[in-house]
Order: C-alpha cells, then sequence, then structure tokens
C-alpha cells in the first residue's frame, strides 16, 4: 500500500513539474501575438447609417494581428516583419505574409468574416518553419448593446459609459464617436501592439469609460460606437507564445446617437 501510495504521490508530483515547466516556457517563449478582433453590427437607424458611412467603422469584421519577437514589455516593438498567419473563423483567411507596416497583419471588413456571439475562432501563426506553430484560441463575446446612453447631451461635457450594470463582465472596451460628416472625435481604439498590451492585459474587468468632453465640440448629431471587449485566457488558449506578452481580444461595436442640439435657445 506504501508503494502504491508513493507512486501517486510521485505522479502528482510529475503532474505539477509540468504543468510548473509549461508555465516558465510560456513565460519565456520568445514569440509575442497579440490580436484585436472587432465587429461593427448593422445599424438599422438611419441616421447612424448615414453617420458611420463613409467612416472607418464600416459594418462587419476587421482585425489586427500584432507579431513580436520579445521577452518583455521593453522589447514589443521588436516587430516580426514576415509570417505566416491564418484567421480560422466563420471562414478562414491568411494574411499577406509581408505587411505593409511591419508586425501588423490585417483583416479588413470586406474580406468575409462575419461575427457570430459565442463562436469559437482561432488564430494561427508561423514565425519560424522549423518551431511549432502560435495558437490563439477566442470566443466572440456578447456586445455591449445593454449600456445606457442619454438621447441628450451638453456639447463639450464629458459622458460616463457604466459598463457595471451590464451582465456580462469585460476586460476592456473599445469606444468611438462620429460626427455628422463621418468623422471620428474620439476613439480609444488601440493603434500598435504596446496599445493592446498597456489596455487589455490587466486583471480588473472594465466598469467605467469616459469620453472627452471635446469628442463634442459642438451642437451636432453625433453616433456612439461601445464595445465590450474580452480577451484570451493565457492559461487555456495560448499555444507556444509568450503567455505573459500575448493576448487577442475580441468584441462587437454598436452605435447608438447622441444629440447635443439645444432646442429652444
Amino acid at each position: 500500500m506504501w508503494i502504491l501510495w508513493l507512486a501517486g504521490c510521485f505522479g502528482d508530483t510529475i503532474d505539477q513539474f509540468n504543468e510548473a515547466k509549461e508555465k516558465i516556457e510560456g513565460l519565456t517563449d520568445p514569440v509575442v501575438l497579440q490580436g484585436f478582433v472587432l465587429g461593427v453590427k448593422e445599424p438599422t437607424d438611419p441616421t447612424i447609417q448615414e453617420l458611420i458611412e463613409g467612416s472607418d467603422f464600416a459594418p462587419g469584421v476587421g482585425a489586427q494581428i500584432f507579431l513580436a519577437d520579445a521577452t518583455n514589455a521593453d522589447e514589443l516593438d521588436n516587430a516580426v516583419s514576415s509570417a505566416l498567419v491564418q484567421i480560422q473563423g466563420s471562414i478562414d483567411i491568411i494574411l499577406p505574409e509581408e505587411p505593409e507596416v511591419a508586425g501588423m497583419y490585417q483583416v479588413y471588413p470586406d474580406e468575409g468574416l462575419q461575427y457570430e456571439t459565442g463562436a469559437r475562432w482561432k488564430v494561427l501563426a508561423e514565425v519560424d518553419p522549423d518551431e511549432a506553430l502560435s495558437v490563439a484560441r477566442f470566443t466572440l463575446p456578447e456586445s455591449a448593446a445593454g449600456i445606457d446612453v442619454p438621447a441628450r447631451h451638453d456639447p463639450l461635457t464629458d459622458l460616463v459609459l457604466d459598463f457595471s450594470t451590464l451582465p456580462t463582465e469585460y476586460d476592456g472596451s473599445l469606444v468611438v464617436v462620429v460626427n455628422e460628416v463621418g468623422e471620428v472625435t474620439y476613439t480609444n481604439e488601440p493603434e500598435d501592439i504596446e496599445d493592446v498590451y498597456s489596455q487589455y492585459l490587466n486583471d480588473e474587468p472594465v466598469t467605467t469609460v469616459t469620453i472627452p468632453g471635446d469628442a463634442f465640440p459642438e451642437q451636432a448629431i453625433y453616433a456612439i460606437g461601445i464595445a465590450g471587449m474580452q480577451k484570451t485566457d493565457a492559461d487555456n488558449d495560448l499555444d507556444e507564445v509568450n503567455t505573459a506578452l500575448s493576448a487577442v481580444v475580441a468584441g462587437e461595436i454598436v452605435f447608438k446617437p447622441v444629440t447635443t442640439l439645444q432646442f429652444g435657445q
């Protein structure tokens, strides 16, 4: 009996050792894979349709996959300028091997990806043909359509969005404000790999987001786009990447109108 008990303890120790070894390897892997997958829901309001027409937030699904060779946050600008990258989503898309911007592999909204809440997608990246594929799996979260946005708002006044009232927790947000001529007056959309890291690789859910007053510079009608973003789980969704620095975040923008017109003045 003692032998069997010791054998069982030894087996548990080996499992714990292997698990710890995998975590250490994940923390020291030089391949950093970050992704930003954004769906834009087709608005039914004709006013919003007109506002976002011609803007950078056309309905559909776009994605940016960032690759870097880094073992710490200070090295994130060490871009991987050539790699084989594939998104396996509603359809499979192979991204250009040598992107226009080094390290940023991009899919545009008109390339056919369709956002479906709850769908499980995957990003595959071959940085070195002699090494194993880097893989990130992620789920498309439900939209933050239930968030409260006032119909009227004062110009040049901050507007606070309260995510804490929603039934779903989000790791971060994407917010955009578009004016009557389709110009973006505010957005917190990440522009590069450092932005994704600083905005979304955190342990606390987003509770509130403040849109600065200068997003509403004059009396007009604006479209506010809001997305709750969720990220991959470092322990379960990532393979052959640096788990401390890597993540794919996904979400779907829903646009709502707000007017700053002051009637009767």
